[in-house]
């Protein structure tokens, strides 16, 4: 079955697969990324094939689901306006946008991935990334956050705020991973981190123990880009409701830098 979510001049199509039940072929969950999707890619036909493509090639090499989505949509949102096999024609497109070198620099690297796979060649700008300082939320801003969310959430984003673990780390957490009675919480590390193990405090261990009667899959935790969605939506809600605008600038990886900072304290005033 497919679902449509409707936004005011977008489209989103998720495909969900329920109409053939099974394991999903590579080539299948590429084409979630990369099939077109109405006024939201606008993808050229002669670059459709190219980008899928790419896709695969990187769906080869084990790059994240993440990093495949992002791909597609730089690629998709570029062949709106260049063509992709004009090397030139890109890097001066990517020049002359008005936008931040670290986006820039994005661009570069997504196009970087269809230039190999595609056997062109081009002289690859460099744009520095701008390490911008993070945005780090105060205790009671993440109260709030976790208080004016569901139920659901309410226990996602209390753990996020109290292990600083990636939303992707927490998907891929399954049932074997959590002691319910020690209150213990196994993470395998993403991304070069490490792979560790938490002892959750007492209210967040029973909120999880409440949380897994209702959830009782093998992979009990939604996955990033769905955790993403639900923290914008109701960060966005709670900054309406409080008429703070400073609420919409937290970001959901900044649960992680507001962990860091929780830590930094602890070894400065022991």
């Amino acid at each position: 079955m497919l679902k449509m979510y409707w936004k005011p001049k977008r489209y989103f199509w998720w495909g969900r697969g329920d109409l053939n039940p099974g394991p999903r072929t590579p080539q299948a969950r590429i084409l979630d990324h990369a099939r077109p999707r109405p006024l939201l890619t606008g993808l050229r036909s002669s670059f459709e094939g190219k980008i899928i493509s790419t896709l695969l090639y990187l769906k080869k090499l084990g790059l994240a689901e993440s990093t495949l989505r992002a791909t597609s949509y730089r690629l998709s949102y570029m062949s709106r306006s260049v063509n992709l096999d004009d090397p030139e024609e890109v890097k001066g497109f990517i020049a002359n946008k008005r936008c931040g070198a670290s986006y820039k620099h994005d661009l570069v690297k997504a196009y970087q991935y269809y230039v190999k796979v595609n056997g062109l060649t081009w002289e690859k700008p460099r744009y520095k990334w701008e390490r911008k300082l993070p945005v780090i939320p105060t205790t009671e801003t993440v109260d709030k956050l976790v208080a004016n969310a569901s139920r659901k959430y309410a226990v996602i984003f209390r753990l996020l705020a109290e292990t600083g673990i990636m939303p992707a780390e927490l998907h891929n957490v399954t049932l074997r991973d959590i002691d319910s009675e020690k209150g213990l919480l196994y993470v395998q590390g993403l991304k070069g981190h490490a792979s560790r193990v938490f002892k959750l405090k007492p209210r967040t261990s029973a909120m999880l123990r409440l949380y897994l009667t209702r959830n009782m899959r093998e992979h009990p935790f939604p996955k990033a880009p769905q955790i993403g969605r639900k923290f914008r939506k109701y960060r966005d809600r709670l900054a309406e409701k409080l008429s703070d605008p400073a609420i919409k600038r937290v970001r959901l990886y900044d649960l992680r830098h507001y962990f860091s900072n929780k830590i930094i304290q602890k070894m400065i005033d022991p």
